[in-house]
């Protein structure tokens, strides 16, 4: 029988792709709320840089700002079980040295809807906002043809 993994394990199992994609672009660290306490259906940020742009290695005028949500959930899948991970939303910007947007990401599952076949999704309008501690994309729903 495969070895149960832990609250704890899950997490670790969530942010160490990100954190390594992370390793390989930018210069920084990622944050975890409430590190050491992890409960079922709890939702937990995983922020970069305490919400500081950090420099991109290959290009320092431009910075990156990024974070996730996640919640831990009960899966009974015995490969990976009894607890996972999931996204509930993230964010991502890339700005130039002068705060001009380049390129920005950012979902919602509240954003995603499925409307007579049209998908609607989250576009990446709006500025930046502090929202408890953590930076978040102010967004609106547009329709993709």
């Amino acid at each position: 029988m495969p070895k149960q993994n832990t609250l704890r394990e899950a997490v670790q199992r969530y942010v160490a792709p990100f954190r390594d994609a992370i390793r390989c672009i930018a210069h920084g660290t990622l944050i975890t709320s409430q590190e050491h306490v992890y409960r079922v259906n709890g939702v937990y940020s995983l922020i970069l840089n305490n919400s500081d742009p950090v420099q991109l290695r290959s290009s320092p005028a431009i910075s990156l700002s990024a974070g996730q949500r996640f919640r831990i959930v009960r899966d009974d899948d015995l490969e990976r079980g009894p607890y996972r991970v999931h996204t509930v939303e993230y964010w991502y910007l890339f700005a130039a040295d002068d705060d001009r947007e380049m390129l920005t990401f950012h979902w919602t599952p509240a954003f995603f809807d499925v409307v007579e076949g049209t998908l609607l999704i989250a576009l990446a309008i709006g500025g930046w906002s502090r929202h408890r501690g953590s930076a978040r994309k102010v967004s609106r729903k547009a329709s993709a043809a």
